[in-house]
C-alpha cells in the first residue's frame, strides 16, 4: 500500500516557490542560470513533483505496464488492486534491491547476465513500447531470489509514478534495435 502524506503538496509548493525565488535571482544575475533556462527547470520539476502525488496516475502507469510486460520473462510487474488520489492498493513483491550486488554474489548470480536484462528491458521499454520507467533507480528494481514464488521473471519494478511517453518516431526502431543494436551493445559492453 502506497498513501500520500497528509499536507504534503503545501510543502512540496512552499519549497518550490523558494526554488523559484533562488531560480529568479540566479537568472537575473548569472548568465549560465539564464542559458540553460534555470527558471523553466524549476517549473518542470515542480510539475513533476506534484504529479507525483496523484496516485491514480501511478497506478494508470503501472497497469499500462504491466501489460506491456505480461507474460514476459524479462519483467514482472506487480498488479493494481485499487487506487484514488491519495492511496494506492497494489500487489506485494519479494526480492533483493538490484544495489544489493553482495547477496547476488551469495547466491551465485551472474551479474553480467543481471545487467544484460536490464539494459535488454530498457531498450524494450524504449523501442517497442515507446513508454518507458522514468525513475529506474536500484531502489524501484528488484531481482527474485528462491524461492520466491510471486516474482515470475525474475525482476520487477515499482514505483512507476513517472514514466515517459516516447514520440510514434522512434517505434520502427524496435526492428532495427533487435538487428543491430542488441547485439552491438552486448558486444561492446557486456563482459
Amino acid at each position: 500500500m502506497k498513501v500520500v502524506r497528509p499536507d504534503i503538496r503545501t510543502v512540496i509548493v512552499s519549497d518550490f516557490e523558494l526554488l523559484r525565488e533562488l531560480a529568479s535571482w540566479a537568472s537575473a544575475r548569472i548568465e549560465a542560470a539564464r542559458a540553460i533556462h534555470i527558471i523553466d527547470i524549476v517549473e518542470d520539476y515542480r510539475q513533476v513533483m506534484l504529479n507525483e502525488l496523484d496516485l491514480t496516475l501511478e497506478a494508470d502507469n503501472t497497469t499500462q505496464m504491466r501489460n506491456n510486460f505480461l507474460g514476459s520473462a524479462l519483467m514482472y510487474v506487480p498488479e493494481v488492486y485499487d487506487a484514488a488520489k491519495n492511496v494506492m492498493v497494489m500487489e506485494r513483491i519479494q526480492g533483493v534491491p538490484i544495489s544489493q550486488v553482495e547477496m547476488f554474489d551469495q547466491l551465485g548470480y551472474d551479474r553480467a547476465a543481471l545487467a544484460e536484462k536490464g539494459l535488454t528491458i530498457f531498450f524494450t521499454q524504449v523501442f517497442r513500447d515507446n513508454f518507458f520507467h522514468a525513475d529506474m533507480h536500484p531502489g524501484n528494481v528488484f531481482v527474485e531470489t528462491p524461492p520466491v514464488q510471486t516474482l515470475h521473471a525474475g525482476m520487477a519494478a515499482v514505483d512507476l509514478g513517472h514514466e515517459h511517453v516516447i514520440s510514434g518516431l522512434i517505434a520502427p526502431s524496435w526492428a532495427l534495435y533487435q538487428k543491430t543494436i542488441s547485439s552491438s551493445w552486448r558486444e561492446c559492453c557486456l563482459p
